[in-house]
């Protein structure tokens, strides 16, 4: 469960990136 999580928490903050490229 903590892999998935880190995973999450990795993909969340490229997410968070792209947005504020975009932005």
């Amino acid at each position: 469960e903590e892999e998935i999580d880190r995973k999450l928490r990795q993909d969340h903050r490229r997410f968070t990136i792209r947005m504020a490229r975009a932005g």
